[in-house]
């Protein structure tokens, strides 16, 4: 995803024949955006998720035919790392304005409640590409 680009607007069609929690309804089919049920809860109680247009709230049921939609805020990439370990990583769509970058350090004005990867932390180059992804 480029720089400052819009994120598109994610659409899942319920073709399940009994009806389903919302909650679980995302973190089944959504995965690589919802990956805890706290992602789903702080989703819905934003208005972020919506049922056939209508903004949907933490109880609701989705019944065949239904379609959810949301604007996802993060998404989840499993990345491989040089010893050839597999880890999840989170990526968040929001911008993160870098200050200052040298080749050993970097400032950023990081908002309030933005998680950073503490695993990319661990090695300066891993953070530099988190921020990167970030900016």
């Amino acid at each position: 995803m480029e720089a400052g680009s819009a994120v598109p607007t994610r659409s899942y069609t319920y073709d399940g024949a009994t009806p389903q929690s919302l909650a679980a309804f995302l973190l089944r089919e959504c995965r690589e955006h919802f990956c805890a049920y706290g992602h789903c809860k702080r989703a819905l109680s934003k208005g972020r998720v919506k049922i056939d247009g209508v903004v949907a709230h933490a109880g609701q049921v989705v019944a065949a035919g239904q379609v959810v939609s949301f604007e996802p805020t993060h998404e989840v990439r499993l990345m491989q790392d040089a010893a050839g370990s597999t880890h999840r990583r989170i990526v968040y769509y929001e911008r993160v304005p870098v200050v200052a970058e040298t080749d050993h350090w970097a400032v950023v004005l990081k908002p309030p409640g933005l998680v950073m990867d503490s695993a990319a932390a661990t090695s300066h180059e891993g953070a530099k590409a988190s921020l990167r992804t970030l900016a």
